[in-house]
């Protein structure tokens, strides 16, 4: 039994805590007032032994869960019945990037039906409709390392890597970079963002703490 991620439902009502359960990924949903479990989401559709992202949607009606490696399988749960509403195999690039994975997922805010998914030379966008989950936009960028995102607007990306870098990113396309004010050592790692009205939250792995906006 191995915990491998977690997230709280926007409307702080329940937990969802992704475990390794006898070498199968299985996500419990438990409620934050009782303690008891809600639900309890597996699938045989993911042939990885663990999920490596979660998230509610902004109304906390529905559910991502990034599994990973090898198929790296992306679902989308209403996870309240336990159904799956859809799921696709991310597929991060291979050949020369052997440690290509996927780090985050995320529901644009603003709307349940589109997603984004990035990772190791992975940036793609996806779109529920029709009961599937549509590619809708790529960024062809394989050498950065995005290793987390937030959304700033219904339409516009924060996404930081492993080496300090922070871009937006706006319909699969760099808009620009944006330069953080500390010294950067080799291989500082951004690898949390949040953004709000009163501006965006970023922690390195230096442990360091800067309003961007």
């Amino acid at each position: 039994l191995a915990l491998t991620t977690m997230t709280v439902s926007p409307n702080r009502r329940v937990i969802a805590v992704a475990e390794r359960v006898n070498d199968r990924p299985q996500v419990t949903i438990y409620d934050l007032q009782s303690g008891k479990r809600r639900k309890t989401l597996q699938s045989e559709s993911i042939k990885s032994n663990e999920i490596v992202s979660l998230l509610f949607s902004s109304d906390s009606k529905y559910l991502l869960t990034q599994g990973g490696a090898p198929d790296y399988t992306l679902i989308y749960w209403s996870w309240e019945k336990g159904k799956i509403m859809a799921n696709i195999d991310v597929k991060p690039p291979t050949g020369p990037q052997a440690n290509a994975t996927v780090n985050q997922v995320s529901f644009n805010p603003q709307d349940n039906t589109q997603i984004c998914a990035i990772g190791h030379g992975l940036f793609k966008m996806f779109r529920y409709a029709e009961s599937a989950l549509k590619p809708s936009q790529s960024l062809k960028q394989e050498h950065f390392n995005f290793t987390c995102h937030c959304w700033i607007s219904e339409d516009r990306i924060l996404a930081g890597t492993d080496q300090g870098k922070l871009f937006v990113i706006q319909n699969g396309e760099i808009l620009h970079e944006i330069k953080i004010d500390i010294k950067v050592e080799p291989r500082l790692e951004i690898f949390f963002l949040c953004f709000n009205m009163l501006g965006c939250l970023l922690i390195s792995s230096k442990s360091t703490f800067r309003s961007t906006f």
